[in-house]
């Protein structure tokens, strides 16, 4: 399909050279050139126009709120996310961590500047060892800047993550100081953790045993909540009720 008909230059020289109204320039924080162009457009669009002229979005107070889901792989973050977003009034934007660990270049996997796994045994069990170099941890740090990114851009957004100690949750709180941040922990047993690594058939048996013993330590929450025995859609309703997250009522 071919694009917008460009307009002749001479008439772009002739609106640029088109005598000026006299008086003051500025009105109320608003160029008389965003004034003109805001004057072509419906009345509702004016008002936005207008008002992400005057202020930011989050000093209008629109800022999005943040909920960061912290679990051991296979514990239901991805599937909580999902429910969460069908059953939210507002909307929420789902930010996954794999996603971003996607975007790394296939000769980091199994680099020491990228990310390398080390397999051992642990009380008779397979284990996998995570080792992570410079560049996956500014990938994380630039992830969580994201999210800070989105949110003040009036985006709602709720993460699925695997911190693996408590500087990873600091590191969300220094990217996303001043706006609304919430932690919410997503437990399950380690043999089931174990069980649904297995089934899945895309994971390297053991990350979950490894993951167990780290992920929790020495995080503060705002929630937790076990998966074990809830469905996604409970689970996600359970952490809207502890977060006063409006229902959506269709």
């Amino acid at each position: 399909m071919p694009g917008p008909t460009a307009q002749p230059r001479e008439s772009l020289k002739a609106r640029s050279t088109r005598a000026r109204p006299s008086g003051p320039r500025h009105k109320a924080g608003v160029t008389n050139r965003s004034m003109a162009v805001s004057d072509k457009l419906p009345t509702s669009a004016q008002q936005i126009f207008a008002r992400q002229s005057q202020c930011s979005a989050i000093n209008c107070g629109m800022a999005g709120r943040i909920i960061v889901l912290n679990g051991v792989g296979s514990a239901g973050k991805t599937s909580a996310a999902k429910a969460f977003q069908k059953i939210a009034a507002d909307p929420f934007l789902h930010v996954s961590g794999d996603v971003f660990l996607d975007m790394i270049p296939p000769r980091l996997w199994g680099d020491p500047s990228g990310i390398v796994f080390r397999q051992f045994e642990a009380d008779g069990r397979a284990a996998v060892e995570i080792e992570m170099g410079i560049a996956l941890d500014r990938l994380m740090q630039g992830m969580r800047a994201s999210v800070a990114a989105l949110a003040r851009a009036g985006n709602n957004c709720i993460v699925d993550d695997i911190m693996l100690s408590s500087s990873d949750r600091q590191s969300y709180v220094e990217a996303c100081r001043g706006l609304s941040l919430h932690f919410v922990a997503v437990h399950a047993p380690l043999a089931i953790l174990e069980q649904r690594e297995r089934d899945r058939g895309d994971r390297l048996i053991g990350i979950s045993r490894w993951q167990f013993a780290r992920v929790h330590k020495d995080i503060d929450y705002d929630f937790e909540i076990d998966t074990l025995t809830q469905t996604p859609k409970a689970v996600a309703t359970a952490i809207a009720s502890a977060l006063d997250v409006p229902l959506s009522r269709g």
